[in-house]
């Protein structure tokens, strides 16, 4: 089936992890990974933030034609006066990026984020030359949020797909792609459905994470591991 070019956004590679990883979990709660703490993530943040943490919580409901998922964060003593974005990781690269990474947004946003996603990040077979843009980036409302002057931050969004068990339905954005299944605790190769990431001295860029020039710093995933699901991350420093 040919798949019909629509203009609508993505730049985020791969995410390093580091010299080391930290994992911080309770019973009954999902696995959250914790960043190290890079040397160039600490030039690019003014700090390495030890006290950082981050608390979650998720619920679905809904059934499999009308699915939705609920998320609350809470960041607190992170970067001040930062950009933040949260992005959920599909098991296959996004048919509109060719990423693993995905905004968290209603699949209905997601037009609204191609023309503020680097022109070189969209999938050709999908989009128009030009539907995107020479990587100037803009901060949408939608998988984003700021921190105060105390580097504290809320943030909460509803999606229609579903977290744990669920897939990422891109036929909703273009008649034809796929929907692909959303990275979970029983996912065995890797289970990291959120990733939460900051923009130092930067800014968002759409469908995607970063670009070469404007490099986001990541800082914990969380994995769901059921239908709802609360949590709490400490940052880790660098082992040297």
């Amino acid at each position: 089936m040919n798949t019909p070019r629509i203009a609508l956004l993505a730049a985020a590679g791969t995410l390093a992890l580091g010299a080391s990883l930290a994992v911080a979990h309770q019973a009954g709660t999902p696995p959250t990974i914790a960043f190290p703490t890079s040397d160039a993530d600490a030039r690019a943040c003014n700090g390495m933030y030890p006290n950082l943490t981050v608390s979650y919580k998720m619920k679905q409901k809904g059934s499999s034609h009308r699915p939705r998922s609920k998320v609350r964060l809470k960041l607190r003593r992170g970067a001040p006066q930062t950009i933040y974005t949260v992005w959920v990781r599909t098991t296959e690269a996004s048919p509109l990026t060719g990423k693993t990474v995905t905004p968290l947004i209603p699949t209905r946003r997601f037009a609204s984020f191609v023309p503020a996603t680097p022109d070189s990040d969209l999938v050709d077979e999908i989009f128009r030359p030009g539907s995107g843009d020479e990587g100037q980036g803009k901060n949408l409302r939608g998988n984003i949020f700021r921190t105060d002057s105390r580097g504290n931050a809320d943030f909460e969004v509803k999606v229609d797909y579903w977290l744990f068990g669920g897939t990422l339905p891109f036929g909703k954005v273009a008649h034809g792609l796929p929907s692909l299944p959303i990275q979970d605790s029983t996912t065995a190769d890797d289970d990291r459905t959120l990733t939460i990431v900051s923009h130092c001295g930067g800014g968002a860029h759409g469908l995607v994470p970063s670009t070469a020039e404007d490099p986001h710093q990541s800082w914990f995933h969380v994995s769901m591991a059921g239908p709802k699901v609360k949590g709490k991350a400490t940052k880790m420093l660098k082992r040297r």
